[in-house]
């Protein structure tokens, strides 16, 4: 399971860094005005908001489980009549 952690954090990296762009984007190219830091700060809270519910769920996760995928395979009565 640390695999699947290991990936999501580096996918939030990548969120991260997506969102910084879209940001100064908005602030550098957007109309100077009321809707352009309106439209900034509802994304960034909607940013915040989805990290953090993400981070609370994951939280509670055992990460020393071990996941096996195939397992069930070898024992199904449709690959082996």
């Amino acid at each position: 399971m640390s695999y699947f952690l290991i990936t999501w954090l580096i996918l939030l990296g990548f969120y991260f860094i997506m969102s910084l762009i879209s940001v100064l984007q908005m602030v550098r190219f957007g109309i100077a005005g009321f809707g352009t830091y309106v439209s900034t700060v509802l994304f960034l809270s909607f940013f915040v908001i989805t990290v953090l519910g993400c981070s609370f769920f994951l939280l509670n996760v055992d990460w020393t489980q071990n996941v096996s995928l195939f397992e069930g395979l070898s024992s199904s009565p449709y690959l082996n009549p």
